[in-house]
């Protein structure tokens, strides 16, 4: 599923440098962690820690900083549910992640080329991998590039930040080829703001509701998913997400969950 790629973009403050100067230090002393130890991170990031100064609608749920600065490392764990209840079968797994953001350029109009490397270690099977995925930062639109910066995508998925709450912008894409098309089409809403438990901390996040079709010419082959990410304000974390897939028929559905149980910046706990 080409969504669950997306777990590397999250949400932050989004603001300007003076905003976000001026909220990292107040903000972000024990706020964040629960613990009450003071946080420190470095300014290009601008995290925050509560909603005040943070953009209204989905713009406060993207970390700029992540993606104009350079280089940062995000490392999360996340706890992963699977359960097939018409086969009364589930499992469960416990992810950890490394983000490394390298910014390759920014260019004059504020377009920032990033290269995110991604390792992926799973509890079930012990095993680890490792990609790379080249992203372009526009404004509020965030994309895939392609299989290298000089081979861009026509048809990638673009992630839309500047969405009001209640907004939705729909998208279709052939993942396939001219001669063999696949369709997908999203349609991305942006819910609003909710509260999200993670462990001893609640984090005030945004939800985005995805509906994905996929249309071929083999109606054996056409697929449906409901899929809700929240992100979390400021920090630009994918905190939670909840997947329902419909293959062919509610007798093959999927249920999957996934809960971040904790997070780091640069070596800084979050959560």
């Amino acid at each position: 599923m080409l969504l669950c790629s997306l777990l590397i973009t999250g949400c932050g403050d989004g603001s300007d440098s003076s905003t976000a100067s001026s909220d990292s230090g107040s903000d972000a002393e024990g706020s964040a962690s629960g613990a009450g130890d003071a946080i420190t991170l470095d300014e290009s990031i601008k995290p925050m820690y509560s909603l005040e100064g943070a953009e209204a609608g989905l713009k406060g749920c993207l970390n700029r900083g992540l993606y104009v600065n350079g280089p940062h490392t995000i490392s999360i764990k996340s706890y992963k549910s699977s359960i097939q209840p018409y086969w009364d079968t589930s499992s469960d797994d416990t992810n950890t992640y490394e983000y490394r953001h390298d910014v390759i350029e920014v260019s004059d109009s504020g377009e920032a080329q990033v290269d995110v490397t991604t390792t992926l270690t799973s509890s079930l099977g012990n095993s680890s991998t490792t990609f790379v995925s080249p992203y372009a930062l526009e404004g509020y639109q965030l994309r895939v590039v392609g299989q290298s910066r000089a081979t861009p995508n026509p048809n990638a998925y673009v992630r839309h930040f500047d969405l009001e709450e209640g907004e939705s912008i729909p998208q279709t894409i052939n993942a396939g080829s001219d001669a063999v098309p696949i369709y997908y089409t999203y349609i991305d809403t942006y819910v609003g703001r909710e509260d999200v438990g993670t462990g001893i901390n609640t984090l005030k996040a945004c939800r985005v509701d995805t509906l994905v079709t996929q249309e071929t010419d083999q109606p054996e082959f056409r697929r449906r998913s409901l899929i809700s990410n929240w992100y979390a304000v400021g920090t630009g974390l994918n905190i939670k997400t909840e997947s329902v897939f419909y293959p062919d028929s509610e007798q093959d559905e999927l249920l999957e969950s996934r809960h971040m149980t904790s997070a780091e910046i640069n070596g800084v706990k979050i959560f």
